[in-house]
This record gives structure tokens, sequence and C-alpha cells, in this order.
């Protein structure tokens, strides 16, 4: 009889769902699958109403948008409707095992209550040694099939629907990762952060699979156990069974109206968890920025009040619970009472006897309980509804411009490249206020070279996006050779198109995997021929440099290409835009990034590819135009000058005056110098030519670079392009380590004190809590007694059964007063404390992150995907254990505690006897546990891993887009999936067993306890009573065991997350960003390198800088090449003010800095935050300090000329302002720092000539009494530094003033 299960209702406050998918407005339709399966029932939509109305934007959402739950299976195949079937099916018979047991335990306690040995009564008649003998041994064989029958329902119902769940959930998170690579580009910039993406694509479908997996069994469990109950309450007494049953809309309305406020408590908790994750995500994938500015506190507060937010609302979900359960179980207790009352009526009318009260309560009892067990899992169905709509909104989503159609549109055979733009005018989604093209009209005819200059934000990457078609015009219209593309189909146009960004973005993999990013199917090709293509598309590129790395083409390049410079990076990004041969070439900024040289002999290269291609450029050097049979100089997205560049000249002009901006001065040397100089030498990037590093294992170790999709009879198969043998051998000892790794690390013991000791803050709610749970945990026990006296009762007759009914129902009347009280303050205080202690290790979390120095973060296990993924699921996982469950382990104890004292006291023969086969529930336990935390636990890390491939590609979503690479990266995280899913179903299957030893094995032991207890009546030793008494007290603490086996697996995660959280804790910093030891001299500005020596710590063999000796005087400005610190070096040491930067206090040394980069970086906010970010720690600017930060940038103009101005939002990583844009908001953000020591990293490198010339005016202003250091590849932007050091392989081989230099003929000139 399984009374037990009110603890499983206090999960109920657990759950975290994250944001809304804000921003899918499209409408919910149902697919080919769903469809099929939309009956009757999907139509009851019993858990939320499906909207099949259009949904609003942002502003404007559906109230608790859900489906029905039966659309919850729609990825669900034939096998697994069987697996369901077959689970649900056990499922039933579990629940009908409940009150069938009522049937032999109501024979068992009559032939106890009646047995009179001594009367000699005649054979067969009640209370004769024949009949207690043939009763009980009836009851016991049913007893026992009962168990046996259970054990092998609970086997399969447990594996059969977790393995359902998992082959679901893998289909579902591969589904709707493949409808965000879908997604339009707009939809991503108004309002589908990649942190939340990848949050959903992590947490809600989780959800979603909870809700289908043991949560679902419980449901369909309870419910066959509550129409079990009722048929079988029904069929042995109606009367009393009709009277009891008229008081169960009391309970459904307690349970109704508890799920009805959790769903408006949790709603605006998964907001705030989403927009943390967002802002998380944001700061660990731009840890550096957030390093170099002393940001991490900035970013921690903004991350704390949205999980504020969120533990508010959790504390609010815990209080509703808390109420509605402690309602309804002091309901069943009181039920209990007036079932009493009312039995003993129809006892005294002799209509019923005290076997047939006894037999018809418990079976109507049983039934009405498993409503207290079904109310909280059906609240985690209606949250899996509501993560489904969200996650079924995107995939159904009617995308406005589908690239990965093969259907839809015309493919010419022939396209020539005629572009013609026909009075276009375009704002983009996220600013519909700001017109960025209006009335544009150009025409460029095949074959011939474009070029588009003009000031930064002037519309010119707008166009290149336009012809990508990654937006569509507002008006008017753009055609390639006359066919409007809007009818023509999109990945076949972007397969004609080759494009260099101006932020050139490459993935983890190897540069061979990125090159061949750039061929519409590789697997078309043979080795042979591939080969061929990468060689001509690197010499095109001017990337030769990739033969002389530590592997070759092989050479993985690290996540977002940072294991390369950026000259290397954008030559990548050129072979790879020129491997296809395309009809079109869209440079953007190609060869912002190059030297002098290199981009001489690129742009030669890119010359002879453009021959009779349509190619169209867009520049600020305009050295790199000259050559276009048409230069287009654009303002404010109109054309106000076109022409050759000679007859531009000739004009005097805009362009002219462009040019004229760029002239340098060249002193005695050549006159046909132009403004750049040399990149930095290829030691400077951690690929360093001559290491003789191992091969970099790209993306996930385990797994080589390339995968396609090839159609084969067995359906789609994976195939990745071959490597070298020496990268095969290192992936295998790669993944062999890893492997051990994961198995030692599971091994670890778990530091559950110390996660006591982070919710101390909390202690006295959970010593009430505690204590609430003990009540809770002793009632039942309790109530053994009173079962047992009721029972006792109902033998009487008269004023007996009168008095004797009126004292028991007001026990129960008292208990159930006392148990709704306690499960009150269980809930709430456990929930708070819950809440609280999430909170904080998610606090302490990413405060950890965001303090670990910058060589921790290039591991490739701690990819910023992987990380923002165990922020959003370890402290999850830890609170499922430490909230909620700790009240549950609490009960549990009591239980046992409680029970087992009052079965020693009725008798302690049957007790021990009872206990001695106690250890086969403990060893079921111990079975599941085990095998959840070594393979479940295995499979939940692969998992986490699996996260970092979706990260990267949603966050550069444009690039996959451009390359049309949906499909691919889609393939790839399909084949990463499977892994983890294996794992899950082994680990299913194994612990299954466990499961059904907790389950069956309950019924065995009553088995054996009913067995022995009727043997030692026989024998005389103990009485019926003693016999019930100790019976009933250990039912209840092998319920409490079952419930306690059905947490494994949450506690198997939970183990795991809690490894996971102290490992980033207890970590310490090499460097100490935050603490106060650590010289801090008076500010000079000296600075100096002495005998330098560095590697990148994870390309430990590749030296990067070889001896480098500098001297940089105070207050004066030099140009070098080199990298930017992070780093302690090798070996030699680097000083700044006299003082070597190993014994700085580091915050305070990274204080007097400010740098700005050649790829800024920006946070999803306000331009004022943006720019107020580079204020030191500790000090609030004005809005003055900011204005005045903003003309120092040249930025003033173009910020006030937005419809927001400073409060405009700049969108996920700046996406919604241009390059040159970003890039000066970056340096307001580095002006207003006010800094000793100014790094300028090609600081103007996307800023137009005119805004480079005012912004270098005004750098050269800010340079006024600090030292500045600048990297440039424009002379013009160094010409006028006191030094300039020319860096090669790592050492410095030239120095001197710009015109010493010249005259030197050397390197630099």
């Amino acid at each position: 009889m399984q009374m037990i299960g009110k603890s499983d209702a206090t999960l109920a406050s657990d759950v975290e769902i994250p944001l809304d998918d804000v921003g899918e407005t499209d409408k919910l339709k149902p697919s080919a699958k769903g469809a099929e399966k939309d009956g009757f029932l999907s139509k009851l939509n019993i858990f939320g109403s499906r909207k099949e109305d259009t949904v609003g934007d942002k502003d404007e959402k559906p109230k608790d948008p859900s489906i029905s739950y039966l659309q919850l299976f729609r990825f669900a195949e034939p096998f697994d409707y069987l697996l369901i079937f077959v689970a649900l099916s056990c499922a039933c018979i579990n629940g009908v095992m409940q009150p069938l047991m009522a049937i032999p335990m109501g024979d068992i306690i009559l032939a106890l209550a009646t047995y009179r040995p001594e009367l000699r009564l005649p054979d067969g008649a009640i209370g004769s040694e024949s009949f207690f003998d043939e009763t009980t041994r009836r009851a016991l064989i049913l007893y026992l099939i009962i168990g046996l029958v259970g054990f092998v329902a609970a086997y399969l119902q447990f594996t059969c629907i977790i393995i359902s769940a998992e082959r679901q959930l893998k289909r579902m998170r591969e589904e709707y990762f493949r409808a965000t690579l879908r997604q339009e580009i707009g939809w991503h910039e108004t309002g589908n952060a990649t942190g939340e993406l990848t949050s959903r694509l992590q947490a809600d479908t989780t959800l979603v699979r909870n809700g289908m997996a043991e949560k679902f069994g419980v449901v369909v469990q309870a419910a066959a156990q509550f129409v079990a109950g009722l048929l079988i309450g029904f069929s042995r007494g109606w009367k009393m069974a009709l009277v009891l049953t008229a008081t169960f809309p009391i309970a459904m309305a307690i349970m109704i109206g508890m799920v009805w406020v959790l769903n408006a408590r949790t709603k605006k908790q998964q907001e705030a968890l989403g927009e943390a994750s967002a802002v998380a995500e944001q700061a660990i994938s731009n840890v550096r920025t957030v390093a170099a500015f002393g940001g991490q506190e900035r970013n921690l507060r903004k991350y704390e009040e949205k999980l504020e937010v969120a533990r508010k609302s959790g504390v609010q979900v815990g209080l509703a619970t808390g109420t509605g359960m402690g309602f309804m179980f002091a309901f069943v207790f009181i039920l209990y009472g007036f079932g009493l009352w009312y039995g003993s009526t129809l006892v005294q009318s002799g209509e019923y006897d005290g076997s047939k009260v006894i037999a018809v309560f418990f079976s109507i009892l049983i039934g009405i309980f498993s409503v207290g067990q079904m109310a909280p899992e059906m609240e985690a169905l209606a949250s899996a509804t509501g993560a489904a709509y969200r996650i079924w909104n995107t995939i159904d989503r009617q995308v406005v411009i589908d690239a990965t159609s093969s259907q839809k549109g015309l493919t010419p055979p022939t396209p020539k490249g005629r572009i013609e733009f026909r009075s276009v005018g375009f704002t983009y989604p996220s600013r519909k206020d700001v017109k960025v093209l209006d009335d544009f009209s150009l025409l460029i005819e095949a074959g011939k070279t474009v070029a588009l200059v003009g000031a930064s934000g002037s519309g010119k990457s707008t166009i290149v996006k336009l012809i990508e078609r990654f937006y569509d015009p507002d008006e008017g219209a753009v055609s390639l050779d006359g066919e409007d593309l809007k009818n023509l189909n999109v990945r076949w146009l972007r397969r004609q198109i080759g494009i260099v960004s101006q932020e050139p973005v490459l993935f983890d993999g190897s540069i061979r995997s990125n090159i061949l990013m750039g061929l519409a199917d590789p697997v078309a090709h043979n080795n042979s021929e591939l080969d061929t293509l990468i060689h001509a598309a690197v010499k095109l590129a001017n990337a030769d440099f990739v033969w002389s790395l530590p592997h070759g083409i092989d050479t993985g390049v690290g996540e977002r290409g940072l294991m390369l410079s950026g000259g290397q990076k954008q030559r990548i990004a050129i072979a790879r835009a020129v491997i296809s041969n395309p009809v079109i070439l869209l440079l953007d900024e190609a060869t912002s990034a190059l030297d002098t040289a290199a981009e001489r002999q690129v742009q030669k290269a890119l010359d002879q590819a453009s021959a009779n291609r349509t190619t169209i450029v867009i520049a600020h050097r305009l050295s790199t135009v000259k050559n276009a049979n048409i230069i287009i100089v654009m303002d404010h997205g109109k054309i106000v000058e076109s022409g050759s560049h000679n007859d531009l000249l000739q004009r005097n002009g805009p362009y002219a005056e462009l040019v004229r901006a760029q002239e340098l001065e060249t002193g005695d040397a050549d006159d046909n110098v132009e403004g750049d100089v040399l990149e930095r030498g290829e030691g400077t990037s951690p690929l360093a030519a001559g290491s003789e590093k191992k091969p970099s294992v790209t993306r996930r170790s385990s797994k080589p670079d390339i995968a396609t999709r090839r159609a084969s009879s067995g359906g789609i198969k994976i195939e990745r392009l071959k490597s070298s043998s020496d990268i095969k051998k290192a992936e295998e000892e790669e993944k062999a380590k890893r492997k051990q790794e994961d198995a030692e690390y599971l091994r670890r013991s778990t530091p559950w004190r110390r996660v006591m000791l982070l919710n101390a803050p909390e202690y006295g709610y959970m010593f009430v809590g505690a204590v609430a749970a003990a009540v809770m945990g002793v009632v039942f026990p309790l109530s053994s007694v009173v079962f047992t006296g009721m029972t006792e009762v109902f033998a009487k007759t008269g004023d007996d059964l009168t008095n004797g009914t009126r004292y028991y129902t007001l026990l129960f009347l008292a208990i159930g007063v006392a148990d709704g009280l306690a499960f009150f303050f269980n809930l709430y205080c456990f929930s708070y404390s819950g809440e609280g202690l999430t909170t904080r290790i998610r606090k302490s979390f990413l405060r950890a992150l965001m303090y670990q120095e910058i060589s921790y973060f290039d591991n490739p296990r701690r990819s910023t995907g992987a990380l923002t993924a165990k922020l959003a699921e370890d402290a999850a996982q830890v609170k499922g254990l430490f909230g909620q469950m700790l009240g549950v382990f609490i009960e549990f104890i009591a239980t046992v505690l409680a029970g087992a004292v009052l079965a020693f006291i009725n008798g302690w023969k049957l007790t021990l006897a009872i206990l001695a086969v106690f250890p086969l529930l403990g060893f079921g336990a111990y079975i599941e546990q085990q095998q959840f935390t070594q393979i479940g636990g295995q499979a939940q890390l692969e998992q986490v891993d699996t996260n970092k491939l979706a990260s990267e590609a949603l966050s550069n979503i444009s690039t996959v887009a451009m390359l049309t690479k949906e499909k691919y990266f889609g393939d790839l995280y399909k084949s990463d999936l499977e892994s983890p899913f294996r794992k899950a179903v082994k680990a299913a299957l194994r612990s299954g067993f466990g499961a059904a030893a907790a389950s069956g094995g309950q019924f065995l032991v009553l088995t054996f306890a009913w067995w022995y207890g009727c043997t030692l009546v026989k024998s005389g030793e103990y009485t019926g009573t003693q016999v019930q008494n100790v019976v009933w007290s250990v039912l209840f603490a092998s319920a409490s065991i079952g419930r306690v086996t059905a947490s494994m697996p949450s506690i198997s995660k939970a183990k795991i997350a809690a490894l996971s959280i102290f490992d980033v804790l207890d970590r310490t910093p090499e460097l100490d960003a935050k603490g106060d030891s650590g010289a801090k001299p008076e500010p000079t500005g000296e600075a100096s390198l002495q005998t330098v020596d560095f590697k990148y710590p994870f390309r430990s063999t590749a030296t990067v800088l070889k001896s480098l000796n500098l001297d940089i005087p105070s207050r004066k400005s030099i140009a070098l090449v080199g990298p930017s610190g992070f780093y302690d070096p090798t070996a030699g040491a680097v000083t700044v003010d006299g003082v070597d930067v190993r014994q700085w206090n580091v915050k305070t040394l990274r204080q007097r800095l400010a740098i700005v980069g050649q790829e800024p970086v920006l946070f999803e906010g306000t331009i004022a935050e943006n720019i107020a970010y580079g204020s030191p720690e500790g000090t609030t600017p004005t809005q003055e300090d900011i204005e005045s930060a903003a003309r120092k940038a040249n930025a003033y103009g173009f910020i006030t000329g937005l419809p927001d101005g400073f409060q405009t939002r700049v969108g996920e990583r700046g996406s919604l302002l241009s390059g040159g844009q970003k890039q000066r908001i970056a340096i307001a953000r580095a002006a207003i720092r006010q800094p000793n020591l100014l790094l300028l990293d090609e600081a103007t490198s996307a800023l137009d000539s005119e805004s480079e010339k005012v912004v270098s005016a005004a750098l050269d202003d800010a340079s006024e009494g600090r030292t500045t250091i600048i990297i440039a590849h424009r002379l013009s932007t160094i010409q006028n530094c006191d030094r300039i050091y020319v860096i090669q392989g790592g050492s410095v081989i030239e120095e001197g003033n710009h015109l010493e230099l010249l005259s030197k003929r050397g390197m630099y000139w």
C-alpha cells in the first residue's frame, strides 16, 4: 500500500524555466507529425491553451502560452510509441497494484483480528485455525504475485519511458537547433540573444523531456491507482465509496488552484533566468574585454540583478506550493476521520461489517492519495507544455528568408553577376526609425569591380547584406541578372557569392576545415581535388604561412580563431571566399588587417580573381580601390559621387578629400609609399612558425574537422575528411585522456558539507523546514498506530464503537492540521533556502570565472558554450538536492526512525527479521545511483560539450548563413548528440533494475513481514495487534525508501554538478585580479620588456616572442607589432613604472591601462552604458563625461543623429552598429578611462579616412601626458610616433622614427 508519495510533491517548486521565446512572432502551426496526432484528446488542452492566433511581438505575447499535452510527442516515431505503450501499460499495472493490495491486506487483517485458536472453532469458521491458515496463505500468494509483477512492471515502466524520452529529446534538440539556424538574421537581432537560445536548447528541452519521462509515468500510475481505488472501493461498498468521493472535487479544486498560481508565479522567474543567462554568456565570451577594463563587478552586478528577480519569484513559487499542498494533505487526513465516522454509522446500522469498511476505506484512501502524488507531477507536465510552446514556435515559424530549402525559388544555370538596386529604401528590423538606405539606386554590370567608400555608417555594409539577402528592402528591389532576389533560391544565391567580412569569423577547427567551408559540398571532390583547391586558395590569399605552422593546414585555430593573429584570420577568410570560384565577390574591408607587403600581394591576387567576376569592394584604404571600374562615394544612405579613381580626383570633391586625408610625409624616401605598415609578424599569434606543438584537436578532440551529409541506402551518414596520421593519433590520445579524466572526476568524493556552508545565511529557514519535515516524517508511522486502533474499533459495537470512532476521528483531524502546517513550512522554508543557495552558487560561479586568468579560457574544454551550460544547469541540479530534496531526506530519516521505534516497541523479533531483508531495497537504490553516476554522469558531461558547438554557431550566425552551412552545423550537432544519448540509454537500462528492486521489493518485503508475523501469531508469541503495528511501521519506512530511490538520478546529477562548481570556486587564478596584494607604484608611464620570451599556455612549444627588448619612455608614443598582455612572460621581465608586472597589483595595473582592440567588443545595452563601461570601478561617470569621451572619439555626431541618441541599444556584441561605429564607441570607452598607458591595437582600422583623421588627432591629443603604444598597419596612424619598433619572428629587427626608418630602406620601407 503506497500511502506515501507526498514528498514527491515537494519537488514542485524546483522547476526553473528559461525566458519565453521573445521575438518569435509568427503563427504556431502544427507540423505534419503533429497534425497526424491531433485527435479529440489533443484538443482537450488540459494543461494550457494552444494559441492558433498570430503571436504578437515582445510586448504582445499571449498569456501563459502552451500547447496541448499530446503535442509534446510530435517527435515520437513508431518505436517510441511502442515504448510508451509498454511503459504506460506497466505504469497502469503498478498503479493498480497499490489499491489491489488492499484486498489481501484486508483478508490478513480480518484473519489476525478474528483468530481465536483457544475456542476450537470448526474448520472453515471465521476465527478457526484452518480459516486463518487458508486466508493468510491465499493473501500471501497474492502479495507475492503482486510483488513479482510489480518488479517486472517497474523495470519496464522506468526503462521504456526514459529511453523513449531520450530518443525524442535527441530529435527535439536537433530540430530546434536546425530551426534556430534556419531563421533569418533579423530574427536573431530582435530579442533572440545567443545566451537565451542556448539556454533554451539545454534547459527548456530538458523540461520537455521530464514531462515525457518519469513524471509522465508517475501521473499515469497515479491515475491508474486512482481509478483502481475507486473501482475496488465501489465494488466492495458503493455507498461508503460514493460519500467519500463526494469530497473529491475539493481536492481537485485545491490542485487546480495551486497549478494555476504556480504558472503565474513561474512566468517572471523564467524571464529573469533567461535574461541572466544572456548576460553571463556575453561576459564569458568577451572575458578579455571584461578583464582589460576591470569590468567584472559591472557584469556581475547586472547578472545579480536578474538573479534577484528570479530568486524572489522562486520563493513565491515555494509559498504557493506550500500553501496548496498544505491544504491538500490536511484535507486528506480530515478525510480519514470523516471516512471513519461515516463507516461507523454503516456498521451500527448493520449495512457493513468492520472488514468491509476497512477494505472500502483503504481502497478509496489510496485512490484519493494518488491525487496528491499527481499534483506536483502535473505541474511539471504543465511546465513542459509551456517550454514546448517556445520550442515548437521556433520550429514551426514561417521563415521570411529561408536559406535551407533547395526547392523554393529559381536557380538560374548560368548566372552572370549583373546586380541592380532600384529605388531601395531600407531600415533594420531592430531599428525601424533609422533610415539606412533612402531611394538608393545602383547598377553593377557583370564582371565589373565597384568600390564603395564613405563615412562609417553610411550604408556600405548594408548593401552587402542586401545582396546576400540577409534582409529584404522595405522599398524598391534588388535584382541579379534582372531577376528580383526574392524570386531566387536563397541557398543558391549565397553560394554564388564569396565574401570576406570586416571582422572575419573562423570556427573552432583546423585551417583546412575552415577553408573548405567555402565549398558548397566538399565530399563532391576527392582528396586530391580538395588538396589542389586548398593550395590554390591559400596561394591566392597569400596565406602561405599555414605551411610552416606546427601541423600545417591541419593546425587548429581555436575558438573564434583566437590562436591566429588578425592578419592570419583575414587571409584564411579570403582563401575560404575564393575556393569556390564564386560569380560575385564581396570584399568588406578584406585586407584591413594585412601589412603593406601582404596587402599588395593579396590585392594583386584579388584583382586577378576579380577579372570577369562581379566584385564589390568596401574599403577605407583608398589604395585598395583605385583600380576599381567605378568608385561610389556614399553618405547617409545616398550616393554623393561616382566615377573612376582619376575622374574623382580631378573633380576635387569628397573622394579627393578622402585621398588627401591618407597622404603621408615621406621625407627623402620613395614618394610611392602608401599609408600602411607591417602586419604583426606571424610570431605574434599563438601559432608561431617552427613550433613543434602536437596537433590541436579541433572543436571536440575526439572528432575530426569536417562533417557533411551524404545520402545512402542506410539513411544519412556523417563523413569527415581524413587528416594526417599524426593528427588521428593525437585525437585518439586526447580522447583516451579525456575519458580517464572523466572517470576520475566521477570517482571523487562530493563536498556536501561545503554546499551546506554556502546555505549558511538561510540556516534559520532550514531549521524550521527541517523540523517541519521531521513532523511530516513522523505523521505516517504515527498514523499506523491510529490505523491499527481503528481496525480494533470496528470489531466493537454500541457505545464502544461510537466513542472509539469519535476519538480516532478527532485524532485524524489533529494530525491533518499538524501535517498541513508542517507541509507549508517545509515547502516554503526549503524553497527559500534553495533559491538562496542556487542564487549564491550562480553568483559565486560566475564571479570565480570572471577573475580567472585569460589562459584559463584557452582550454578547449572551457569554451563559452560549455561554461554557460554549466552555469545554467549545475546550480539548478544542486538546488534540486539541497532545496526541497533535503526536506525529503529529513522526512525519510524521521519516518524510518519513528517507524523503527514503534516497530521495536511492538515486537523486536519481527522488526529485526524485517530489517534483515531491508538491504534488498537499499541495494536496489545503490545500483540505481551508481549507474546514473557512472554512465549517466558521463552523458551529462558530454551533453554540456554539445552546447559548445551550438553556442559557437549561433553567436556567429551571420557567418553560418553567409557560408550556407546551416545544414553542416545541424549535422555536426546531430552527430555530437549521439554519444550522450547512448550513455543515457545505457544508464536507464542498468539503473532500471534498481528502480524495479525498490518498487517490487516493497511488496516482497511486506509478503515476508506478513508471513513471519502470522507465524508468530500462530505460535502465540505475538498478538494480531502487535503484528499490525510492526508491519504498518515498516510499511511506511519501505515506502520512504522507494521515494528516495526515485530521486537517485537527481542525487547523481547533483553530485556531478557540485564537483564541477567547486572545481571552479577552489581554483586559485595565476593572476590575482581582485586582491589588494602587490605593488602600486606612483604612475610614470614608463614600460619595458627585458629579454622576454613568451609562449601561449595551450601552445607551449610555440615560441611567440624571443629575447625581446623594448624601452618605452614615459609620455611618449611608440608603434610596434606584438601581443597585448593578459599573460605572464615565459622568460625575462615586463615592467611598468619600473616594477615587474608580476609584482604589480593586477587590479591597479589594469586600472591604469586602456585598450582599443582590432575587433572591438560591445555589450548588449545602450551606447551610454558601453562608453561608461570604461570608467574605473567605483566611479560613476556623468552624462557630460560620456559625451566628452564620445566627442574625442568622433562619435558624438552619429550618436546624436540616432533617434534615441546615447540611449540607443547596440545589440548583442554591437551587431546593430557598423564596424566603424563600434570602433569609435570602443575608443570613447578607452578615453573615458583617462589611462596612464594607452594601448591602441588597430584602433582606427575600421574608420573611414575623414573619421580616422579626426580620431587620430583626438588620440594624439589624448596621448599628451601619457604613454601610448600603437599597433597599426596604416603608416598614417603611426608616422608621428616618437619611436617605431619593427618586430619579426618575435624579435625587434628595426627601430627609429618614421623618417629614419624610411631612410634605412629596410623592412619598414
